[in-house]
């Protein structure tokens, strides 16, 4: 197994010295990155010579998983709280600097900006690590410009500091500008990740190694039910099948049911045929050819049988919600996926007070309100993406977005967190509606 650290200069000793100390299970070697766009440039030339990647923060990270779809496994080395304990506690014993005055803490820029006041709060509510947490899931999710204009501004706000005399040392975990921070004089400490954490993070990329490695031969199954069984339409369907089969290289093995067919097949290739889970490009050719009103279940397993069973499982779900959405069930029998298309959403029943009232808070019309409505109650959550909306609604990303900022300033939806798919393009913001018929 052979494993790549993609490093900044200013760490390459460190590393190359706990490489060589510790016990790692694997092939290492250490690569120099000088900036996030170059890092990008790095990973790409050494993508097919290593089984996985780690980076000495999560700002590299995100940004290879953002420009390089279906990336190899990739992990950072993550700096526990510990190591920030044992700084606080080095500076404040020597510069009897026991509320933070006297430093500058480039860490604290993004979610602290009353830095020393909020961070000895942090630290008396034992609260520093959830906010360490939520600091670097900010940092990773800030664009390459956003970080590369950031760690400029950071850099210059040391040495000026300094230089001014307003601090007596500062504390930084950027490590591609501690070398021009040092050259510049200023009492720098960089909080560096340990030992532990190194070993931590190897064995966490290791475990994705073998699981990916696992999952390219884990068998899968498709289930293809529709809504007619008689004999014309099972014919006039296995003839698309078999067209889709040679069309696309599947290798599917297709074998007729009583209501339909099923076809044996492996989690890579349905990872593939399914955009990794957001798509359904086996009902979209189907659709296209005239086949509506079909039950399509996707089911995984570690072995065939069980597989079979998920997606019998998952056919089921999909003649529930008539026939026109494709579900995934993994091994242990949780639903993954839901995607595909249909007629548009069928509204029934009166408009209620509650729908008045928010078409009136919102501008909305009361036939929108309806539908969100209706598509929450279809899918069952709350938590959509503008991907997600755009498929239920039937409209465009460009109106869900619209959609969905007239919800935020409302107050009736809010942003929860940015999901990463092994798709292409960039990562999809996962919204909370906060709409409830009462």
């Amino acid at each position: 197994m052979k494993i790549a650290i993609l490093s900044t200069e200013y760490l390459k000793d460190y590393l190359q010295k706990a490489v060589q100390e510790l016990d790692l299970n694997c092939e290492t070697e250490i690569f120099i990155f000088y900036n996030y766009v170059h890092i990008v440039d790095l990973y790409r030339q050494l993508e097919n010579q290593f089984d996985g990647f780690v980076t000495t923060g999560p700002v590299p990270m995100q940004t290879i998983r953002k420009s390089v779809p279906n990336c190899k496994p990739l992990r950072f080395f993550l700096c526990s709280e510990s190591n920030y304990y044992k700084t606080f506690f080095e500076v404040i014993y020597r510069y009897q600097d026991w509320n933070f005055e006297k430093g500058y803490f480039d860490f604290c820029d993004y979610l602290c900006p009353d830095q020393e006041q909020s961070l000895v709060q942090y630290l008396k509510d034992g609260t520093f690590k959830e906010w360490l947490d939520r600091n670097n899931e900010y940092m990773a999710n800030m664009t390459v410009p956003d970080m590369q204009r950031s760690t400029a501004k950071k850099l210059k706000k040391h040495i000026d500091l300094w230089n001014s005399g307003k601090i007596e040392y500062s504390l930084s975990r950027m490590s591609p500008i501690m070398p021009d921070i040092l050259d510049a004089g200023v009492n720098c400490y960089y909080i560096s990740f340990s030992y532990d954490d190194i070993l931590l993070c190897f064995r966490q990329v290791m475990q994705d190694i073998l699981e990916g490695e696992l999952k390219e031969t884990q068998p899968a199954s498709i289930e293809v039910v529709p809504l007619q069984a008689k004999e014309d339409d099972l014919a006039r369907l296995r003839r698309l099948l078999n067209a889709f089969n040679k069309k696309f290289s599947c290798d599917f093995i297709i074998n007729p049911t009583r209501s339909g067919f099923r076809i044996s097949t492996t989690y890579r290739l349905v990872d593939k045929l399914t955009d990794g889970m957001t798509l359904c490009h086996l009902r979209e050719y189907l659709s296209d050819a005239g086949e509506d009103g079909l039950a399509i279940g996707y089911g995984l397993g570690r072995e065939l049988p069980q597989a079979e069973a998920n997606a019998i499982d998952a056919a089921r779900e999909s003649r529930i919600g008539g026939y026109k959405h494709s579900y995934v069930f993994c091994e242990d029998r949780r639903q993954i996926g839901l995607f595909g298309a249909g007629n548009d959403l069928s509204i029934q029943g009166p408009v209620t007070p509650y729908m008045r009232e928010i078409a009136d808070r919102t501008g909305l019309s009361t036939l929108t309100v309806q539908k969100l409505i209706a598509a929450f109650r279809i899918t069952g959550t709350e938590e959509v993406t503008t991907l997600d909306l755009s498929r239920t609604l039937h409209i465009t990303i460009r109106s869900v977005n619209r959609l969905l900022s007239t919800l935020v300033k409302c107050n009736l939806a809010e942003p929860l967190y940015v999901r990463q798919t092994n798709t292409k393009g960039r990562p999809s913001t996962v919204y909370r509606i906060l709409l409830k018929e009462k």
